[in-house]
């Protein structure tokens, strides 16, 4: 008897103590920490919201005179809700044709920033190649100098001592692919 009451004092999850949130940021806090508690379980993310439309006109209107004279008390009321919902239904449409309007411009807009700032860089890029390739050019100039100047340097295999009287002086020759 005394292995079961050992076994009863012994919770299977820890015990935690009830917190009521005061705010929102207190409610997200709760939300996030019960999500943290086991990372292997998938959280649920809901889908966003749909934008509703107003409902579609109606296909037939029957007889609605209006506020014209000669009509019953409840013919206003339903000219009114079917003007109603009918500028609502305008209004939509137009509010959905600036948003693409503007969301088109933006696009246009954000493409021709990003070529902009694609070319800026281009140039920067080549400016910077043109630089490194002058610098690599000036070191192997002042190499080929040091090199003709230096009188420790051996001479090549095609140069005799004979036959260079010092009078004449060859420019840097360059040899490619060759060893």
């Amino acid at each position: 008897m005394a292995e079961k009451e050992e076994k009863k004092e012994k919770p299977k999850f820890p015990k935690r103590e009830l917190v009521i949130p005061k705010t929102t940021a207190e409610l997200q806090k709760l939300h996030v920490d019960a999500l943290m508690r086991d990372v292997s379980k998938p959280a649920k993310i809901p889908d966003a919201r749909k934008e509703r439309g107003p409902r579609p006109p109606p296909e037939s209107v029957r007889w609605v005179p209006g506020s014209s004279a000669g009509a019953g008390s409840s013919e206003f009321h339903i000219y009114r809700n079917l003007r109603d919902h009918e500028n609502k239904r305008q209004e939509h449409i137009d509010k959905k044709a600036k948003e693409t309007d503007l969301d088109t411009q933006f696009q246009r807009q954000r493409e021709a920033h990003i070529q902009a700032a694609e070319d800026k860089t281009a140039k920067k890029r080549a400016k910077r190649q043109r630089k490194k390739q002058l610098k690599e050019q000036a070191k192997k100039m002042k190499k080929l100098e040091d090199g003709s100047k230096d009188p420790q340097e051996p001479k090549s295999d095609g140069d005799s001592g004979a036959d260079s009287d010092g009078d004449e002086e060859s420019g840097p020759s360059i040899v490619v692919g060759g060893k």
